[in-house]
């Protein structure tokens, strides 16, 4: 294909670019969540957490805008990173599934495990307490009952989307 050279031409451009930026951001969110003990306040720490997330998120989506709307226009660069993190996201998935811990909901960067274990910590062994961060969190502080309003969310709904609603007000996040 003969854009091919281009397109790699330029996602190594990108990658120089964004490369330091997406470290910063990682590194700054990687010691929030393995030395608490430096960041003591609790609703501080999900505050930064959040910004963190959301400068990420901001930082990508601005890839895709028109330079006339602030943007970079480079959807290419927006379309490489989002299917890239995908690809990570189902290879980690299929990784857990091949060691017996079966997602039962995936919603862009997170996913949902049922368990008999109530805490979360040990509901996906190694996920959160592996020798490096891998980037996880747990999403509900008291996990959720596997209740008949949690069953009926995952039998009523179309879309990913409406069951993470549903299970983020069960939830009271």
């Amino acid at each position: 294909m003969s854009p091919f050279r281009r397109a790699t031409t330029s996602l190594c451009h990108m990658n120089e670019l964004l490369k330091p930026w997406a470290r910063t951001l990682w590194q700054a969110a990687e010691r929030l969540h393995t030395s608490p003990q430096s960041y003591r306040h609790v609703q501080g720490r999900a505050n930064a957490s959040h910004t963190i997330q959301l400068l990420a998120q901001l930082g990508v989506a601005i890839l895709a805008k028109e330079e006339k709307d602030g943007g970079w226009a480079r959807p290419d660069w927006w379309a490489h990173i989002v299917g890239r993190s995908r690809a990570v996201l189902f290879n980690h998935l299929a990784s857990l599934a091949r060691k017996g811990t079966m997602p039962v909901l995936v919603d862009r960067d997170a996913f949902w495990v049922v368990s008999d274990d109530p805490n979360p910590l040990m509901a996906v062994l190694g996920l959160l307490a592996a020798h490096r961060w891998k980037g996880y969190i747990v999403g509900y502080e008291v996990p959720l009952p596997l209740s008949n309003d949690v069953k009926a969310a995952f039998r009523a709904a179309e879309h990913a989307e409406q069951v993470v609603m549903v299970l983020d007000t069960l939830a009271g996040v």
